[in-house]
């Protein structure tokens, strides 16, 4: 079957409402929206969100019910497809039915189909929000340092792929690491 951004989309929203139901159940108070404009999100920007989002979802797994994966390999290509977003998505689902089987909560979700002009924004603006969902709900959320170890790796992947792709290209030195700066300090 061929996957698109709103099949994707579709399969964000039911786990949000999933993972709403689980704020309720743990009488957590609830989260605002993030309010960010997208223009021209890249296929990878958006996996890696979906990634994000599996470690998370992982993560609330292990600390809620002990379960746990090994949270596969990043892809290294350039090609990623929607699919590959839908599967990483799936992944952060089951992991999240771990939780939600474990305290018996009903299933109270229904999505409506997204519409097939659904963009990859869409599609990236809801897993931003899926991951603050998700990271307000864990006991230990995701530290800014697992937020620079992650964009870390990214960055490394994205630096092999121009390598690769441009192979007479300079690039700029890695930049030297500095202890608790925080995005506002660049």
């Amino acid at each position: 079957t061929n996957i698109i951004p709103a099949d994707v989309l579709t399969r964000i929203i039911y786990l949000q409402q999933n993972m709403d139901n689980l704020r309720l159940f743990m009488g957590k108070p609830k989260t605002s929206k993030p309010w960010i404009v997208t223009i021209k999100v890249q296929p990878r920007s958006v996996y890696f969100q979906a990634q994000s989002l599996l470690v998370k979802a992982n993560q609330l797994s292990l600390e809620q019910t002990g379960i746990h994966i090994k949270i596969p390999a990043i892809k290294k290509t350039l090609n990623i497809r929607s699919k590959d977003v839908f599967e990483t998505v799936n992944l952060a689902m089951g992991l999240a039915n771990n939780v939600k089987y474990k305290y018996k909560i009903p299933t109270r979700s229904t999505v409506q189909p997204q519409a097939e002009s659904t963009s990859s924004n869409q599609v990236y603006t809801a897993l931003v929000s899926a991951n603050q969902q998700i990271n307000y709900l864990l006991d230990h959320p995701v530290s800014s340092s697992e937020v620079f170890q992650t964009m870390e790796e990214a960055l490394f992947y994205l630096r092999a792929i121009i390598e690769i792709k441009l192979s007479n290209t300079q690039l700029a030195d890695k930049p030297v690491y500095i202890r608790n700066k925080t995005p506002r300090d660049v």
